[in-house]
């Protein structure tokens, strides 16, 4: 994955570039590379910040959501932009609760689809919609229950009909 962007500083165009190689994240500014480091193990997190000739810039990484905001402002949707805040600690244990559970409950299926649930936990989170939290993780688990036993109800079916 790679995305650049050009930031037009004070006349002078400067190549900001931001890439994956071999499962670790890297900025690039007119061709200085650094190595950046996701907040968080389970989902990739990145709040990055840096000058170009005293303009602020903001990378931010969520899952793969990449965004480069210039002096508060975001380029791709001229919104302002929000630092990422810390992701309250019980957040972590929702995620570890709905891939284990999937994984015991129903399997591969499950797992995937607490894979997807985990972003949606933490981007509301970061907004701060903690009760859209919980009641996303009710949602998750309550599908999970429900794909459990219509695997059962279909087991069943076959020993059954044998």
């Amino acid at each position: 994955m790679k995305k650049s962007w050009e930031v037009n500083v004070n006349g002078k165009v400067h190549n900001v570039e931001f890439y994956i190689r071999k499962f670790k994240y890297f900025i690039s500014i007119d061709g200085n590379e650094t190595m950046l480091k996701s907040r968080n193990k389970f989902v990739n997190l990145i709040d990055y910040e840096f000058n170009i000739e005293g303009t602020v810039c903001n990378l931010t990484l969520l899952g793969k959501d990449t965004r480069l905001a210039v002096n508060g402002i975001y380029l791709d949707t001229n919104e302002p932009y929000k630092p990422f805040d810390k992701v309250p600690a019980w957040v972590n244990i929702l995620c570890i609760i709905s891939v284990f559970g999937g994984a015991i409950m129903s399997g591969v299926i499950s797992v995937l689809v607490a894979v997807f649930m985990i972003q949606v936990y933490f981007r509301l989170a970061l907004e701060k919609k903690f009760g859209a939290v919980i009641g996303a993780f009710i949602g998750c688990t309550a599908f999970q229950v429900a794909l459990m036993f219509f695997l059962v109800f279909l087991r069943l079916k076959s020993v059954s009909a044998v």
